[in-house]
């Protein structure tokens, strides 16, 4: 037996989509793995569909639990664990057959503590391909610091004691604990790299748990991890204060997490009618992305991956 590999999901309400999105795991080229995935108290028919599969594969560990939000479900998911590595798998996405086995082979090669990555397709509910991001990066964690999506979180194989050490998911952060627990790794010296390879397909739709409608949770997350540097500036590099900045953080994280919207185009207009009025912190789109009701916040996510602002 090769070594083992824990994949994770946290699912609620996901009918959907779940069977497509475990299907693709269990599918994989690499096969020492055990899948476990955690029903956060789902009332839809998740939870059958769930049991249904598992009664056919082993590898697919079922738990259910009272509605806790994700955090709190993937925590318990890698509680169960037992493999070395943890790789993440969102209930309603889906990954290449050969992505656990390129990830793995990436880790092996390396001496450092290593989180990998991969490049992703950009698809609807259709499972039609929107946009490929699949830009590579001489350094990652510095472009994560200065708020960009280098590495998609669920894309991420990581390695389980990390994990544990980092403490896990945060509940307090609610719909950007993926997130910080990105930057905690980082903090405590992992280093990631990603593949230049597109082996994850990041679905897009209204209900996605990715869909970011306050921006009071990312700016917490900042402003967290902003006092700790500060605090504890010999625990960090010069390279985290060098690119931890408030304006490139909020705005950036912000633009980014609004969805594909058929009204793309009237917001582009917007946008460069008011972009010479910016001030440096662009404030602006700060301010129109906290006014704006939900179908305007979808612009914001168009602008953001076609003018690689994603990037």
């Amino acid at each position: 037996m090769g070594v083992l590999i824990s994949v994770v999901t946290a699912v609620y309400n996901d009918e959907q989509f779940i069977r497509q999105s475990v299907e693709s795991i269990l599918n994989q080229t690499y096969k020492d793995i055990e899948y476990i995935v955690v029903d956060d108290g789902s009332t839809d028919n998740t939870l059958h569909i769930l049991n249904e599969i598992a009664a056919k594969d082993n590898r697919l560990i079922v738990i259910t639990q009272k509605n806790q939000g994700a955090a709190a479900a993937r925590n318990k998911a890698i509680q169960t664990a037992t493999g070395r590595y943890i790789a993440i798998q969102d209930s309603d996405d889906i990954s290449a057959p050969e992505r656990l086995e390129k990830q793995l082979a990436q880790i092996l090669k390396s001496s450092q503590n290593l989180i990998s990555c991969s490049g992703y397709n950009v698809i609807n509910t259709k499972g039609e391909v929107i946009t490929t991001s699949n830009k590579t990066y001489k350094d990652i964690n510095k472009n994560i610091l200065d708020g960009s999506t280098a590495a998609l979180h669920p894309t991420m194989m990581i390695p389980r004691e990390s994990i544990i050490e980092a403490g896990g998911y945060d509940a307090f952060y609610a719909k950007t604990e993926d997130y910080d627990l990105i930057l905690r790794l980082i903090e405590k010296g992992a280093v990631i790299e990603k593949l230049n390879e597109v082996l994850y397909g990041y679905r897009i739709r209204d209900t996605s748990e990715s869909s970011m409608n306050n921006g009071a949770y990312i700016k917490r997350v900042y402003e967290n991890h902003k006092a700790r540097i500060n605090n504890r500036p010999e625990d960090f590099s010069e390279v985290i204060n060098d690119y931890v900045k408030d304006e490139h953080y909020v705005i950036k994280r912000q633009v980014r997490e609004v969805f594909y919207s058929e009204n793309y185009s009237k917001f582009l207009k917007l946008y460069f009618q008011n972009f010479s009025k910016l001030p440096a912190n662009n404030f602006f789109l700060f301010f129109l992305y906290a006014i704006a009701p939900s179908p305007l916040k979808k612009l914001f996510r168009a602008m953001a991956i076609r003018f690689g602002v994603s990037e």
